[in-house]
Formats: structure tokens, sequence, C-alpha cells
């Protein structure tokens, strides 16, 4: 992880992708203008996310173990004494949270729901950190 200097906010590293938006799961929104029919490639997204899902686990919440095919870990927005409740399948990016019944259907909606972004946002914070380009033209 790198420091950005002009604002001292961490992120996860400076990428410049030809038509690219760049923006870092943790931090400030720095992203260059969408074209106007652009849309973002959500099944790109997801699969890609899928092949990287420890790694986002890991990144968007530590300290948790691998247990067969799941991510444990406490849920970071609550007070959690252990884990166990909280689990992230590996193979499908389908989450929940058992004691509170938060769920989700994929890793870009574990981003959304982990810092409070829209599902548009989340995607395009994945896309960055994967190296992907997160719009594509209709």
């Amino acid at each position: 992880m790198t420091q950005d200097d002009t604002n001292s906010v961490p992120i996860l590293g400076k990428h410049e992708m030809r038509g690219a938006t760049i923006i870092p799961l943790h931090g400030k929104c720095y992203s260059r203008r969408k074209p106007k029919n652009a849309r973002i490639d959500f099944e790109t997204i997801r699969t890609v996310t899928l092949r990287n899902a420890l790694d986002i686990c890991e990144l968007c919440i530590p300290g948790g173990r691998v247990v067969g095919v799941e991510y444990v870990v406490k849920n970071p927005k609550r007070v959690d004494r252990r884990a166990g409740s909280f689990k992230i399948n590996l193979r499908t990016g389908q989450w929940a949270d058992f004691a509170t019944n938060e769920r989700g259907g994929d890793l870009i909606a574990l981003v959304a729901w982990r810092y409070d972004v829209s599902q548009s946002e989340a995607a395009r914070r994945l896309a960055s950190f994967l190296l992907l380009e997160a719009v594509v033209l209709k």
C-alpha cells in the first residue's frame, strides 16, 4: 500500500490504464471522465473477483481464516467477540452474517456493504484493484 502525497489517504497503488476509471478501495475517488454511452461490465468484474476472492476478502475484512471453501471472519460492522457467524463463500462469492441475517450474492455486494457505497461504485473499486477496465462502451 502506498500513501497519496496530496491528501494522505491510503490507496492500493497508482495504476495508469487507458480508458479506465481508477478508484481505490480506500480513499477518495480519482476518476477520468466516463464516455456518455458507457456502462459497467458487472459480469467480467464478478468473474475476475471470484478468481481473486481470498485476496479481496483479506483486503476488505482482514483477520479471518479459511475453513473449507469459506472465509470466516468477525463482522466489521458490529461488535463480534469471535469469528463464526460471518462467512464468505470463496467459490461463489456469496456472503452472510447469520447473526444479523445480512447477506449478499457476490463480492461486489460485499464491497458495497462494507464501504457503504453503491453496487456500481463497488464494481469500479474492485475493477481498479484488479487492474480491469470497469467501463465498457455500448
